[in-house]
């Protein structure tokens, strides 16, 4: 991205800013937030700085706070939009979807030939599936691959297709679209998490040998534990050099959240109602997540009389794996 300075004594300045954001670029975050933050101190009405920063800021008031004032100061329209998408995204990682939905919606309307908006689509896809509201999902996902067909986008709005169904309870339809991610994506990032919702799928729909075998194939392929930690339950991992597991144990396993918050209050939660939870953390693409599970069961109908009585007490949708 280039910044174009109209006076000559702030060059260096200039200078710093965009070194700031090549630094961001290529994932140099903490040497990236030194360097715009003391741009910042000297210009502080510097819209794309401020704007920066709030994608810099770990802490989610602060970036909140960042956002907004840099969405009153930016004049520029790639600066705006790229401003509203960021704090849609903040609003959806921190689980007010309707608030995410709420801003991209305004955002289709306001800007529709803004080069985010496959992003600002995915966004609002992802918004309205957290919201259990599939159907509308499902049209947001099916639009970025009818016009951004070749963005990189493409094979995460087809697995959001597939997760539109699964969620909806429709195992063999969610099958057919996260089979198009293999075919289709077979490259892409998204293809080892079909792999683990189509084994997820065959389980669901009682057919342990599938279940198995597209188990095998991410375990093959992939670090199976950095996606998707718990295999097909029933089965042993009997893949070519590896183990057999012997003296399986079961949990009740409650998420896998990327939301810190979420977490807390899911664990307070579950100590209020006289339960110990184990959580782990997971590092996936850079992005660290936690699974949250309960309990150690030896017996497999004791587990899912565990899970039952979780999902009458808390109200959620649970699944029993095997423990690692």
């Amino acid at each position: 991205m280039a910044l174009i300075c109209l006076v000559v004594g702030e060059a260096s300045f200039c200078q710093d800013l965009e070194e700031g954001i090549r630094l961001f670029d290529t994932g140099k975050t903490k040497e990236a937030y030194q360097i715009i933050t003391k741009h910042l101190s000297q210009h502080p009405q510097d819209p794309l700085a401020t704007l920066y920063l709030a994608r810099l800021e770990t802490r989610g008031e602060n970036s909140l706070a960042y956002l907004e004032e840099a969405l009153e100061l930016v004049g520029r329209q790639k600066e705006s939009d790229l401003a509203q998408v960021i704090l849609a995204q903040y609003h959806y990682s921190t689980g007010h979807y309707a608030t995410s939905a709420e801003l991209l919606n305004r955002f289709k309307m306001e800007y529709p030939q803004s080069d985010f908006r496959p992003q600002a689509l995915y966004l609002l896809g992802s918004s309205y599936l957290a919201s259990e509201k599939s159907s509308l999902a499902q049209r947001e996902f099916e639009s970025i691959l009818g016009s951004f067909g070749k963005f990189d986008l493409a094979a995460w709005a087809q697995l959001g297709l597939g997760d539109c169904r699964y969620s909806s309870g429709y195992f063999s339809s969610a099958v057919v679209e996260y089979q198009k991610v293999l075919d289709k994506y077979e490259k892409s990032e998204a293809a080892p998490l079909a792999l683990s919702q189509l084994s997820r799928c065959y389980t669901e729909l009682k057919d342990p040998s599938k279940a198995h075998l597209y188990y095998s194939l991410l375990s093959d392929k992939y670090r199976v534990s950095a996606i998707f930690p718990e295999a097909p339950l029933g089965e042993a991992k009997s893949r070519p050099g590896a183990e057999k597991i012997v003296d399986v144990t079961y949990t009740v396993q409650l998420g896998v959240f990327g939301n810190q918050a979420s977490v807390s209050q899911l664990i307070s939660t579950l100590k209020s109602n006289g339960y110990q939870p184990r959580t782990t953390s997971k590092l996936v693409e850079k992005k660290r997540y936690t699974v949250v599970q309960v309990g150690s069961y030896s017996l497999l109908e004791d587990a899912k009389k565990a899970k039952e009585k979780l999902e009458r007490e808390l109200g959620g949708s649970y699944r029993v794996v095997i423990k690692e």
